[in-house]
């Protein structure tokens, strides 16, 4: 599947109602570069039915085990939504407050975070002390009698359910950070950039991401046995790279080039050379668009353009 565009980024904010998630999320659409979407739960619950609210907004408890069902299913279809903004390439950040303390439990989360498999994702945590949280309730909706009134049951689980460890990309505290400041450090954890191995589709990010920590590994001074071993490699200099025989020096009706075996390194220079421009004519001709050619090999290419055997084992040598 060919992308005919660059991905939009994914920022989840995961928190308790109160922690800050949605002034991040504003701070976020105000000042990032591109156009980010907002498609936390605040607006989610704006499209739900009245009579099916606080739909994904559902505190922990197990209140309504009536609306848990259509809950899971809110949630695919948000996560869903988020997944196609970013394939168009629009950038989206989300506000939410995942838990899983249903009637039942519900994995909702873990199933969200399949659906943004193989695309750029941040998850952050939105950090705030439950006393804080409290006070900021009690200015934003009047809950809570006095000061020293303990937190909720559901307000407690909430706290607990957004702190599990070990789960987020990166934290921020919004008792010691301003929006502002939390919008930096997002900014700072953002992908700057985008690799792709190939134009087909994977279930998860591991295999690519072990593509390019081998690729890059081979570059590294020590990984691999020469310290030059790496300079002929297919791209190093804009080519594919030219095939290689091991003894003997005839296999089943197949010789080696009788030029390998003459002893003569400028021959052997030159028919590399050559061997590596026929196979990039052959198999990657967009590359030569950006490689390094003298005048010689630019006509070398144009008279073997239309000649080239096509063979993988032991391509035939044209000379020029």
């Amino acid at each position: 599947m060919t992308q005919a565009h660059a991905l939009g980024q994914i920022i989840i904010l995961n928190g308790t109602p109160r922690s800050g998630k949605s002034s991040i999320a504003a701070e976020i659409q105000n000042t990032f570069d591109g156009v980010w979407m907002n498609l936390g739960v605040d607006r989610f619950m704006q499209m739900t039915p009245t009579r099916y609210l606080p739909g994904i907004g559902l505190r922990p408890g197990g209140e309504r085990p009536d609306l848990e069902p259509l809950i899971s299913i809110l949630y695919r279809a948000m996560y869903e939504s988020i997944a196609a903004h970013s394939r168009l390439g629009l950038n989206v950040v989300v506000d939410v407050g995942h838990h899983d303390a249903y009637a039942v439990p519900r994995g909702i989360l873990p199933d969200c975070a399949r659906r943004l498999s193989g695309l750029p994702v941040l998850f952050v945590g939105v950090r705030c002390p439950l006393e804080i949280i409290m006070e900021r309730r009690r200015a934003t909706w009047g809950v809570g009698d006095a000061v020293d009134a303990p937190a909720p049951q559901p307000v407690r689980l909430w706290q607990e359910a957004v702190h599990t460890p070990g789960i987020y990309d990166l934290e921020v505290d919004t008792s010691v950070l301003s929006p502002e400041e939390c919008a930096e450090r997002i900014r700072q954890h953002l992908a700057s950039d985008e690799i792709s191995v190939g134009d087909f589709v994977l279930t998860g990010g591991e295999l690519p991401a072990l593509v390019v920590i081998d690729a890059v590994s081979r570059l590294v001074p020590g990984t691999l046995g020469s310290p030059w071993g790496a300079e002929d490699d297919s791209h190093a200099s804009g080519l594919l790279e030219y095939p290689h025989y091991t003894r003997p020096a005839e296999y089943r009706g197949w010789r080696v080039p009788e030029v390998l075996l003459s002893g003569n390194h400028a021959e052997i220079e030159r028919w590399r050379r050559h061997q590596a421009l026929q196979r990039t004519q052959q198999r990657r001709p967009d590359l030569l668009d950006s490689a390094s050619l003298s005048p010689q090999e630019v006509v070398y290419l144009k008279g073997i353009k239309d000649r080239a055997s096509g063979t993988d084992e032991f391509p035939e040598e044209i000379n020029p």
